[in-house]
């Protein structure tokens, strides 16, 4: 790639390229020509995007790679979560839900169940159904609000609600995922 680049007229041979790999293409598209001669074609379209890619297209192994390996999944996940990762092992805890006013987006549970499940204002949970065979059909991810005094409550948002789908009086599960 960079033998092209270093040529003074680069850009003419990028574009002539083009044309001929959109030319060979078209040719192995309809058809033009024997069965081995649209394999050969076939083969050179294919060198021909590869090299073209490599010429237009700008690779950035750190920006590009970054989080699709083990060394920096921490990083992914911080992004993803909009802050620290809260690693800290926590308990799951069951809990009745109320309805709340509002449309902050965060979930409030109270400041000992927060304590069970070893989470921060902040975090990220994920609050289901207790009833295990529904698998998840009737659940939610959120972010932990202010804590509150009533143990065993969870105050909900009616958007919250309708995502969940709960059914008034049925209990739910939550834990805290990072």
């Amino acid at each position: 790639m960079s033998r092209i680049k270093s040529k003074e007229n680069h850009k003419t041979i990028a574009y002539s390229l083009t044309v001929l790999a959109v030319v060979l293409f078209i040719m192995v598209a309809l058809g033009i020509g024997s069965a081995t001669v649209l394999f050969i074609y076939s083969l050179i379209v294919a060198f021909l995007v590869a090299v073209l890619s490599a010429y237009f297209i700008d690779y950035d192994p750190v920006l590009q790679t970054e989080g699709l390996t083990v060394w920096s999944i921490q990083k992914v996940k911080e992004a993803f979560k909009g802050g620290k990762i809260n690693e800290r092992e926590g308990e799951k805890v069951l809990v009745n839900w109320v309805l709340k006013e509002g449309e902050d987006g965060v979930v409030n549970f109270s400041k000992n169940d927060m304590e069970k499940m070893a989470a921060d204002k902040g975090d990220l949970v994920y609050i289901s159904d207790k009833r295990a065979w529904l698998g998840g059909l009737k659940s939610i991810h959120s972010v932990y609000g202010e804590p509150h005094d009533k143990d065993g409550v969870v105050y909900i948002s009616e958007e919250d609600l309708k995502n969940g789908v709960f059914i008034k009086g049925k209990v739910l599960k939550a834990e805290k995922e990072m």
